[in-house]
């Protein structure tokens, strides 16, 4: 930690500078961590503050129906000259720095009225959101706890890409703290694995609770807006902001629309489901080396799913929010790039890519480098 930060920081507001000789062991010793990330990335143009939301699935037995989950994180990206600013206005909305902001605690006119306040740092900012209803799903808490965390880093992984692959690219990126720390350490490990494997650009990166930076408000607020459609079609917050928001599927990158338009054509599904209940050793070569890359992870998950009970939306859906952004992003193929994005970012192959690379050996096929690295 740095023992004596610059009094006039153009980043950081009086309150954090303060963590840094405070006698309060937490806010000495953890926020001000945010002191060292924002000395230490002072270079950086921009930067963005991350949070996420996510439904688990949930299987009814006695209906021997499933309700699919979800998992979408937001990234609200600030010009660096914009950010004291910015966080000046939250100060005003709050000045009370004990003061906690959780808008999935608020009143609908509660989280509208912080969304006022905070109107113009959107309208000045841009703001990603990556969503992914490929969640699986298992009746083991362990084995639930790997699918979230999946993906959680397939969303993570689909941010920062999103941040980097723009004409204003982000480099730096300020995330929410997990309330584990066994959670923050795998993140951690995932974003290394992310530039090692040359999926990202290298980021300075730092994970805090919003006591420390409290544009990560904004986030939230923006996360809980997107929950609030995906799980109940709910628009009143998201009809606020939506102008000034993006958001992609966290799988193929495409662009999704959340609107209600009862207009909108239903996208037509391009999975290929029958492509992973063949047996391995009757698919010709071609096909077998798209299994291999993992072209189908969303065909794997959604025979897992129906194996548990008919698919249907998030048990609170009352409208169509959920069908439709599933609709979108299952209208569109996995290119082999993004197959192996979304094997490196899950940090694993599944069974049946090990078993068609095994197959692939086998026949005396040569395997492309890109799988190749993907088993090591």
């Amino acid at each position: 930690m740095n023992s004596s930060p610059s009094q006039d920081h153009f980043l950081l507001s009086d309150y954090q500078l303060a963590f840094c000789t405070s006698n309060d062991h937490e806010e000495r010793n953890y926020h001000s961590r945010i002191v060292d990330f924002y000395e230490e990335n002072s270079d950086k143009a921009r930067f963005a503050f991350v949070d996420e939301t996510f439904l688990q699935p949930k299987v009814d037995k006695d209906r021997k129906v499933i309700h699919q989950g979800f998992y979408a994180m937001s990234a609200v990206i600030i010009e660096a000259d914009k950010i004291k600013a910015a966080r000046t206005i939250l100060l005003e909305y709050a000045p009370n720095l004990d003061f906690k902001f959780h808008a999935n605690k608020n009143s609908d006119s509660r989280n509208l009225k912080f969304l006022e306040k905070i109107h113009g740092i959107l309208s000045s900012s841009t703001t990603i959101i990556t969503v992914s209803t490929a969640v699986d799903y298992s009746p083991d808490d362990d084995t639930q706890a790997t699918l979230v965390r999946e993906a959680r880093h397939s969303n993570m992984l689909s941010l920062i890409q999103q941040a980097q692959d723009r004409d204003d690219p982000v480099y730096a990126f300020v995330f929410e703290r997990l309330d584990d720390p066994v959670k923050n350490e795998l993140d951690r490990e995932a974003i290394s694995r992310f530039i090692r494997e040359n999926r990202i650009k290298p980021i300075g990166r730092t994970q805090v609770s919003s006591r420390a930076e409290k544009l990560l408000w904004i986030a939230d607020v923006v996360c809980y807006a997107t929950q609030k459609v995906l799980r109940a079609s709910e628009y009143t917050l998201y009809d606020r902001i939506k102008d000034y928001m993006e958001v992609y599927d966290a799988v193929t990158q495409r662009y999704l629309d959340l609107s209600p338009d009862p207009n909108r054509t239903i996208s037509e599904s391009k999975l290929k489901e029958s492509e992973v209940s063949q047996p391995i050793g009757t698919l010709p070569n071609d096909l077998l080396r798209d299994v291999a890359y993992g072209r189908f992870i969303r065909e794997e998950i959604k025979q897992n799913l129906s194996s548990k009970g008919n698919l249907k939306q998030p048990a609170d859906q009352q409208g169509l929010a959920y069908q439709r952004v599933q609709e979108q992003g299952y209208s569109n193929l996995l290119s082999s790039n993004q197959a192996v994005d979304q094997s490196i970012a899950r940090g694993r192959l599944t069974p049946i890519q090990m078993h068609a690379i095994e197959e692939l050996e086998r026949r005396g096929v040569s395997i492309p480098l890109e799988i190749q690295q993907l088993i090591k």
